[in-house]
This record gives structure tokens, sequence and C-alpha cells, in this order.
């Protein structure tokens, strides 16, 4: 899209909003449910990283001890 194209339609500037998501009201209880959900998707999706991760840390301790 050319950069003129922006100054003569300064609509395509604004961001497009949904009337359904613009009212949608926030309810913590899901807003908790949907961060709980995501933390332990995550923990369990980066557990074999975070295996790894400590294990080079106590491995470079251990070298670190040494030297």
């Amino acid at each position: 899209m050319p950069d003129n194209m922006l100054i003569e339609r300064p609509e395509l500037l604004k961001p497009a909003t949904t009337p359904e998501k613009a009212e949608k009201k926030f309810n913590p209880e899901d807003m908790k449910k949907d961060v709980i959900k995501w933390v332990t998707d995550s923990r369990t999706y980066y557990a074999d990283r975070f295996k790894m991760v400590d294990e080079y840390v106590k491995r470079y301790e251990a070298k670190r001890s040494i030297s």
C-alpha cells in the first residue's frame, strides 16, 4: 500500500473494532481461569526446557566451584 493512500484515506489509520468486542464486559472469574490455564499450559509446554536449564545451571555452578 503506497504511503499517499494513507493520506488520502485517514480511516485506514484507525484500528478496526468490532461492536461485540467493544461492548463486552470483562469477567474477573473468566480472566482468572484464562490466566491459570495459560500458566499451566506454558509450564507443561516448557517443562523440558526448564529441566535442561536447571541441569546446565548445576553443571555451571559445579564447574565454577572447582576453579
